[in-house]
């Protein structure tokens, strides 16, 4: 499975940078878009792993991400949820801009619902 396969290689800073730049944020996003494929929950946790570098989290809002998270918080199932909502946090952090799209999308409501 090459979600799992990604998520191990992710655990290493090295392995992160080189999957950033490999492109591997655009698929996963488009996973996590489609809940019909089953790979939502797996792409989340490795898009948080990537979301741990700042290019990440840069490449993570220019791929669109933030609509999907805030999606999957919405509407996944309770552990995709957790994923979406510790990997939104991670792009909040030390970004007013991040906030604002983040919140601009709506997550206030299913945040606190999750709570």
């Amino acid at each position: 499975d090459a979600a799992t396969t990604l998520y191990t290689l992710s655990s290493l800073r090295e392995n992160k940078d080189r999957a950033i730049r490999a492109g591997a944020i655009r698929p996963l996003v488009d996973l996590m878009a489609d809940s019909s494929i089953g790979m939502v929950d797996k792409a989340a946790v490795v898009l948080g792993n990537l979301a741990n570098l700042p290019k990440g989290k840069i490449v993570i809002v220019d791929e669109g991400g933030i609509p999907i998270l805030v999606e999957v918080v919405e509407v996944g199932s309770q552990r995709g949820k957790e994923y979406a909502t510790a990997t939104l946090l991670q792009l909040c952090e030390d970004s007013y801009l991040y906030r604002t799209l983040v919140l601009r999308e709506g997550a206030i409501p299913p945040l606190v619902a999750l709570s």
